[in-house]
């Protein structure tokens, strides 16, 4: 079978995802759209199977009439209208979508209700969950009955990225109901590094099933790396994602101080079996549209009043 693959917005993100498709041996025709028709030129392709064909198009109308799997790389808010887009010109069977889903509250709900009744099956690449030290991990945690979980850092993005840590916690913790109790912003806007999007500082706090609570803290003007700390009943363990390292204590006679590698992927390394396991199987370790469509507005919707009530309009978030 050959399968028609398209990658809407070939941006950074975009091209990692590509790097990372290429590498499969299942025989594809990969359809780039961008309004950029050079923004593959740099690309280094190399059909190493000898069964892909990579097509450049600045238009949908070059798209097929079926497409098998769709990954939606571009910027949030551009992202209903490229949706809306696709549907109308294509049949499209699975959908990647990146995150920060939608910077409007209604967009979720719409998304949502089109994926049903077109019959759209769709994940969202928060993509710890794919990721085998945190499956792993989850497998140790299984036996805790209570958990907190703190995450903090510096200018790590908090409103661009905090999905993927509240999507992590209700991940480890096993939960379905996680909630945001508290959002504690710095008075701030600043620009984000993404240029037209905004960035925020502070705070956020909530619960997830059999973790009681949890805090996820940005600090601004420092680059200290983020820390997850995970307590539990079972043991203690303190995450260094950019050292890819952990330490943890476990109860095994005693309590004993262990360092252990943790080895965090590059998408560049992943999407290829994120796609695998879509195409193949119908299933994903990835966050389906629903239970991230909910993770998000547990953050979104107070964001937006932050952002109303610092002078941003239109009822929207402006994040990417």
């Amino acid at each position: 079978m050959v399968y028609q693959i398209a990658i809407i917005g070939v941006g950074a993100l975009g091209k990692r995802h590509l790097q990372s498709i290429v590498n499969s041996k299942l025989e594809m025709v990969i359809y780039c759209y961008d309004i950029n028709k050079h923004v593959l030129d740099s690309f280094e392709w190399e059909n190493k199977y000898n069964n892909k064909t990579l097509i450049m198009i600045t238009s949908f109308e070059e798209l097929p009439k079926v497409v098998d799997f769709a990954i939606f790389a571009m910027t949030a808010n551009g992202r209903r209208e490229m949706f809306d887009r696709l549907i109308e010109h294509c049949t499209v069977k699975k959908i990647l979508f990146e995150k920060v889903l939608f910077q409007k509250v209604e967009d979720y709900e719409y998304v949502g209700r089109k994926l049903k009744e077109l019959s759209i099956k769709a994940w969202v690449n928060c993509a710890r969950r794919q990721m085998e030290c945190y499956q792993e991990l989850k497998k140790e945690l299984e036996y805790a009955k209570e958990m907190r979980v703190t995450i903090s850092g510096g200018e790590w993005g908090l409103a661009c990225n905090t999905i993927h840590q509240i999507d992590l916690i209700e991940f480890l913790s096993g939960s379905s109901e996680t909630k945001v109790d508290s959002i504690e912003l710095l008075p701030i806007i600043t620009d984000s590094k993404r240029a037209g999007f905004k960035e925020v500082y502070g705070n956020i706090s909530g619960h997830s099933g059999k973790c009681s609570f949890f805090s996820v803290t940005c600090m601004k003007d420092t680059n200290v790396p983020i820390v997850v700390t995970i307590s539990t009943d079972v043991g203690q363990y303190i995450i260094f994602e950019s050292k890819q390292k952990m330490m943890c204590m476990v109860k095994n006679g005693e309590y004993d101080l262990i360092e252990k590698d943790f080895v965090m992927p590059y998408q560049s390394q992943m999407t290829q079996f994120v796609m695998e396991d879509i195409l193949l199987t119908g299933e994903s370790r990835l966050t389906e549209y629903d239970v991230s469509s909910r993770l998000h507005l547990e953050f979104i919707e107070p964001l937006i009043k932050f952002f109303n009530k610092n002078g941003w309009e239109n009822n929207s978030c402006p994040i990417t």
